[in-house]
């Protein structure tokens, strides 16, 4: 008897296992195996699309990596109705466990693996095509891929690494962990300065060899020659060094490099400093108001149905019906530093009567683009403006 139910059972197991074999090895209706993600060159628009759209993330642009370093600056202070918001930075007091730490990281890192996963399988989808047309279109996703690299490396090295000097630059792991291969799981460690920053120039070299001229135009969302030497020009900045170093000769030569493609962008004859008159309607207004500039050279871009995170919620954080209550006000310090008629002091900070019945200097810099902060509640959501002709200077 115990005999039969042994096999009955035996039995059961082989049909389930039957059964549930070809279940198993289906995919979701959402997903597509690894190897068939990139075939076509429509897939590698999508997949360039997502870079893109990655650099919108809350973590980045729109958000934590832009404004924690003005709050770890002092260019904005706490005010008495904030409670808690991003005030680890503030006091100079956060982990690497912090949130805020780990996801910049983190999302910086997935657009280089991303990256890294076009650059390997980009021969499967050049095989397959036929004409010029679609080997130039092939070539333009390829230096977007290139210049998106060095841009997040570029900020890693920023955010996580020491300043540059010449006498750390070739120490062991002082700069970033170099990930260049999407299948490779090995442990990667840390670079030398020197070596991250070199992979930022040597993707740019790439990044410049195939974006198209035709890119380079005012005020664009997309990556361009004018991009890729505004950020040769602040790499090189970074890598003049903080002025302790005995080598000073390096330096001097990489600042001289600083000089050279800042040139480049400026005597290029694309980009224009916008009208500096204060006043609703002016072009430096339009920059803050609506993201339009004649000195934008690359903007994160967002349309009301792709909006990113906001930038201003925590400088004005609109109460129903009337008032304001913001975690951070304007820091008194710096705005004694515009002189008279500079038009930054009106469109960056007002002085308001905030919800806690105190007068303080409210920062509206980030007062949300007209076109994309529309609904009965304020979002405050404003494209970031990555590079723009003035940071150049």
């Amino acid at each position: 008897m115990i005999k039969n139910i042994r096999l009955i059972l035996l039995s059961l197991v082989l049909v389930g296992s039957s059964s549930c074999k070809g279940f198993l090895d289906e995919y979701p209706d959402s997903a597509i195996p690894e190897e068939m993600a990139m075939e076509t060159l429509d897939d590698c628009t999508t997949i360039v699309t997502g870079i893109y759209s990655a650099f919108k993330s809350g973590y980045l642009y729109s958000g934590s990596m832009t404004l924690l370093p003005d709050i770890q600056a002092d260019m904005a202070y706490a005010s008495d109705a904030n409670m808690g918001v991003y005030t680890e930075f503030y006091r100079w007091q956060f982990k690497p466990t912090n949130a805020d730490v780990q996801g910049v990281y983190a999302s910086l890192y997935s657009i280089v693996s991303t990256c890294n996963f076009f650059i390997e399988n980009i021969e499967k989808v050049q095989s397959k095509l036929t004409s010029d047309a679609e080997k130039e279109e092939l070539e333009r996703r390829l230096g977007d891929v290139y210049f998106a690299r060095a841009l997040a490396y570029a900020e890693l090295i920023r955010f996580y690494c020491e300043a540059y000097d010449e006498d750390i630059a070739d120490k062991e792991e002082m700069g970033v962990s170099l990930k260049l291969s999407y299948a490779d799981a090995s442990p990667v460690k840390r670079s030398t300065l020197r070596e991250s920053y070199a992979q930022v120039i040597s993707d740019l070299e790439f990044a410049e060899k195939y974006i198209p001229s035709s890119r380079s135009v005012a005020d664009s969302p997309y990556f361009s020659i004018g991009a890729v030497n505004a950020l040769r020009s602040r790499i090189y900045l970074y890598m003049g060094g903080t002025g302790n170093t005995p080598d000073a000769e390096a330096e001097k030569k990489n600042l001289e490099k600083c000089i050279e493609y800042a040139g480049k962008v400026i005597n290029s004859d694309i980009y224009e400093l916008c009208n500096g008159t204060t006043g609703s309607g002016s072009d430096y207004e339009k920059i803050w108001s609506f993201d339009t500039g004649s000195e934008v050279i690359w903007k994160v871009a967002m349309s009301s149905t792709s909006l990113g995170s906001s930038l201003g919620k925590i400088f004005l954080n609109f109460v129903a019906p009337d008032y304001y209550n913001p975690d951070y006000v304007f820091a008194e310090e710096i705005r004694k530093l515009f002189y008279e008629g500079d038009c930054r002091s009106s469109l960056f900070v007002t002085d308001y009567t905030v919800g806690t019945g105190h007068d303080q200097p409210m920062v509206i810099k980030y007062f949300g683009n007209t076109n994309l902060d529309g609904g009965a509640t304020k979002k405050f959501i404003n494209m970031p403006k990555v590079f723009r002709l003035s940071e150049v200077y």
